[in-house]
């Protein structure tokens, strides 16, 4: 498509008059065309953007879940070793008392070992998620 129109040694700007304004609606098809084929291109853009983000904000979603299921199962692990701990003291402290002669803590003639097979007893419990979380008494 012609795009300069001037005087020149073989022909006047009025003699191109016919042809200037018979690529008049040429012209502004092709920038019709144009512009439609940039408008194309810029929503096609926009639409990749936005795609794009919502694969962000799925992936961020997603991985924020696994976060927080690590984090139970953690907490879970954390529950369960205390539990095992409090069980083991329990299981100590009613071997201490077997093998020292008592049928019960009270049988115990030391107040000394009683006493610190009692703090044990409690410490265990504080442990025991399944328990009541109290702090444990002082030795």
């Amino acid at each position: 498509m012609r795009a300069k129109w001037q005087d020149g040694k073989k022909q006047r700007l009025e003699e191109c008059l016919p042809d200037f304004v018979g690529n008049l609606s040429r012209v502004a098809l092709a920038f019709k065309l144009r512009r439609r084929a940039e408008e194309e291109r810029a929503q096609g853009a926009r639409e990749a953007e936005l795609r794009r983000r919502e694969e962000a904000k799925l992936r961020a979603e997603q991985e924020e879940r696994r976060r927080q299921e690590a984090r139970r199962g953690e907490c879970l692990e954390a529950e369960v070793s205390r539990w095992r701990r409090a069980g083991d003291i329990r299981d100590y402290v009613q071997a201490a008392i077997h093998t020292l002669g008592g049928g019960d803590l009270e049988s115990i003639s030391d107040a000394a070992i009683r006493e610190h097979l009692r703090w044990a007893l409690a410490y265990a419990e504080s442990l025991d998620p399944l328990g009541r979380a109290e702090e444990p008494p002082g030795p």
